[in-house]
């Protein structure tokens, strides 16, 4: 039996090169929780939901105030002011410990109709309540809760107060003039930290139908893309904590490879299972890999095959890695006896011994 055994060698590389693929690792371990309750300075964040529609949500600190607070600022615990397309909800929150009911009262309608001076339109108070706790060192906390719906706003100018209020760098540089007006909403938003400072945040979020899942088929989820921006982002030049937080939800049905991933080093993808109901995968940075103020983030998206829910290898992939493995003890076999023939000719002259050493590396999710 006389086998050439380096172009067996080579024929075998070539097979493998043609089997070649590139998975993205996903692991279900060391996941984070990303909430919006997290204190940082910027997020954006992709909700891809199980029947294919996708929500935004960009928000962002701000360095300046987008209103003036200063007559109805005392005791002001929270605000947000949620604008939809043709009326808006606004919230507000006094803290009872250093205002009366009476001056909360004036302060909220005060703070109602800044807004109304801004945007146009008119309020209702919707409802008004008050919520009592105590701290586990026993100290207690009294607020009021107003609610007023708005109606009638002119979204022009809630728009243009966006614009002109949020930072020239960031994730906010998703929005702009051509691309703000597909909002589902806008928020400003009016909070204070432990130490009674006044931080000013703005949100755009939007929700839309886009993919439409059959078995079979590859996707690709490109954030850029949802908002028509080329890029790069660039992160906020005074940020401490950016995050970004991208969940594709897994429909019961179904199962998600992902086969290629185009995101920052600090950004992981990982794989979890809830309930057996559904499963994810997440796109993140989390809390522990933060990016630098001014960092460029050049790409930013995944491609992912739908498959059958308990999807295998394919039958064709089987067999070619059945192949492989047939392949590898024949090379082996042949090499042996090639040697053991190369020998035999040469027993009386000096041969330099030849380790070879072969190992298959297949990587899966």
């Amino acid at each position: 039996m006389k086998i050439n055994s380096f172009s067996v060698f080579i024929g075998l590389l070539v097979l493998l090169s043609i089997f070649k693929v590139s998975f993205v690792k996903v692991s279900p371990n060391n996941y984070i929780s990303v909430g919006k309750r997290v204190f940082y300075y910027e997020m954006l964040q992709v909700q891809v939901w199980i029947n294919g529609s996708i929500s935004v949500w960009v928000d962002s600190h701000v360095p300046a105030s987008f209103l003036d607070i200063s007559d109805f600022s005392r005791g002001l615990e929270t605000s947000l002011l949620r604008i939809a397309k043709s009326n808006a909800n606004f919230i507000v929150s006094y803290n009872l410990e250093k205002v009366s009911l009476e001056e909360a009262d004036i302060y909220a309608k005060l703070f109602c109709e800044k807004w109304i001076s801004i945007l146009n339109g008119h309020y209702t108070l919707k409802s008004r309540n008050q919520q009592s706790f105590y701290t586990s060192y026993g100290k207690k906390y009294t607020y009021v809760n107003y609610e007023y719906v708005i109606s009638n706003i002119d979204i022009e100018k809630a728009v243009s107060l966006f614009l002109k209020s949020k930072p020239e760098n960031g994730f906010l540089m998703l929005i702009n003039k051509n691309n703000i007006k597909t909002f589902t909403e806008l928020r400003f938003e009016l909070s204070r930290d432990e130490a009674s400072n006044l931080f000013y945040r703005i949100e755009y979020y939007r929700r839309f139908p886009y993919f439409n899942y059959k078995v079979g088929r590859s996707y690709t989820l490109d954030i850029f893309k949802l908002f028509n921006y080329t890029g790069p982002l660039i992160i906020n030049s005074q940020s401490f904590l950016s995050i970004i937080d991208i969940l594709l939800k897994i429909p019961p049905n179904l199962d998600f490879i992902v086969t290629e991933a185009k995101t920052s080093p600090q950004i992981s993808v990982m794989k979890r299972s809830h309930t057996a109901r559904y499963s994810e995968i997440e796109i993140t940075n989390g809390l522990v890999m933060n990016f630098k103020p001014g960092e460029k983030i050049t790409e930013l998206n995944i491609k992912f095959k739908a498959v059958e829910k308990g999807f295998q290898m394919s039958s064709t992939a089987v067999q070619i890695i059945g192949i492989i493995f047939i392949m590898i003890p024949i090379v082996i076999i042949g090499l042996i006896l090639y040697r053991r023939q190369y020998y035999g000719k040469n027993k009386h002259q000096k041969v330099r011994k030849i380790n070879l050493t072969f190992i298959p590396s297949f990587t899966y999710i």
